[in-house]
């Protein structure tokens, strides 16, 4: 099933037909920021809050500062992609 999904700009995405993983190795789970640009939900890494499940690792939706992060690091870099 290729259903063609937009972003909130418009921009067509394609829906692959199967689920995919996408994988970060890191020290710092809580630096991450993940923004879905078809529903403008944005993420950020978690720790796990209890010790026996450190190895349990997941995303919560940002904050307003996580997000204002984000925010900065596209403005410093927004030259890089023009």
């Amino acid at each position: 099933m290729n259903n063609e999904r937009k972003t909130v700009s418009g921009r067509p995405l394609t829906e692959q037909s199967h689920a995919s993983k996408l994988h970060i190795d890191t020290k710092v789970p809580e630096k991450w920021v993940l923004i879905d640009t078809e529903t403008g939900m944005i993420w950020t890494g978690k720790v796990p809050e209890v010790p026996a499940y450190q190895s349990v690792y997941s995303w919560k939706q940002a904050t307003l500062e996580e997000i204002g992060d984000a925010v900065l690091v596209i403005q410093k870099n927004k030259e890089k992609y023009l």
